[in-house]
């Protein structure tokens, strides 16, 4: 895209690659960046992070400040990923973008807590520790299988085009599923991509009508209409 989704494009990318950062959530196959809903949400937390990192270089500037350090190194640990250089990947913001760029901001959170009494300090840290050692554990259970991931993600996500599209092209068309294919597409918020799912879907639905009662002018008709 080009125009200002060039530039709203790259904070929000920034702005999801730090709520992966620090949101206690589980983790997914698949983020939502460019929807609608929350998008201005994820762009002001961008542009947030990028005043900090010129903030934390001000700070490294004035006097060798650890927490400025942090700061700014975590905008350059991201700058690869936020399409800058656009680059194709089949979800605008994935969990190994955030493997490196993890370690600045758990430096940052543990240098602010330094400045607490021992006990308060503890605590603060356990609270933070307590939901990664929680994704840890839970991650690997969605590893058993693709549609276990597909089915989290489209659970989780039912909104997003991306899972919804797999899960339907990959496992409720070939099963014949087709009232949940349909609810599927149906539940997707961007209208293109919900349009042309649920096309797809009809379609679909009138090759095999077709294929059974050996008459084709309804799935001719319906493949005209999907182009």
């Amino acid at each position: 895209y080009f125009g200002i989704e060039t530039i709203t494009r790259t904070f929000a990318v920034l702005g999801r690659l730090t709520l992966l950062v620090i949101n206690p959530q589980g983790r997914h196959f698949f983020y939502p960046v460019m929807v609608e809903s929350y998008i201005y949400t994820l762009v002001v937390i961008g542009v947030c992070i990028l005043i900090s990192a010129i903030f934390g270089a001000f700070l490294i500037w004035r006097k060798r400040y650890l927490e400025g350090c942090a700061l700014l190194i975590f905008l350059l640990l991201c700058l690869p990923y936020m399409q800058l250089m656009p680059f194709s990947t089949f979800s605008l913001v994935q969990d190994r973008y955030v493997s490196l760029a993890v370690w600045p901001v758990i430096l940052l959170i543990v240098a602010l807590s330094w400045r607490l009494n021992p006990l308060f300090r503890t605590l603060i840290l356990c609270i933070i520790a307590f939901p990664c050692i929680y994704q840890t554990i839970e991650r690997p259970r969605d590893w058993s299988d693709n549609e276990t991931f597909l089915n989290r993600d489209v659970y989780t996500y039912p909104e997003y085009y991306r899972p919804a599209y797999e899960k339907i092209i990959l496992y409720l068309l070939p099963r014949e599923l087709w009232r949940e294919a349909s609810e599927t597409a149906n539940a997707i918020s961007t209208p293109e991509a919900r349009n042309v799912l649920s096309q797809l879907v009809e379609t679909t639905i009138g090759e095999m009508s077709a294929t059974k009662n050996g008459d084709p002018k309804d799935a001719i008709k319906r493949l005209q209409n999907f182009g």
